[in-house]
């Protein structure tokens, strides 16, 4: 099992390439822009964040767990 952060994963291929690791049994984190009240990205953790902010991916890279 791997942890991976993956961005743009409420987009098209975002969506589907989150799907494909969490079934295969990833850990995935989900970097988005908009936080939608629904349920995180297809079984991801969704963290609200902007690509472009070092201190989003400083928070996101250190201090983000994925629950088992």
């Amino acid at each position: 099992m791997i942890r991976l952060l993956v961005t743009g994963a409420t987009g098209f291929l975002g969506q589907h390439l989150v799907r494909a690791l969490t079934d295969r049994g990833d850990q995935v984190v989900s970097l988005v822009r908009d936080v939608l009240p629904t349920a995180p990205v297809n079984g991801s953790v969704a963290v609200h964040g902007d690509l472009s902010s070092i201190e989003t991916l400083d928070t996101v890279l250190t201090t983000n767990t994925v629950p088992a």
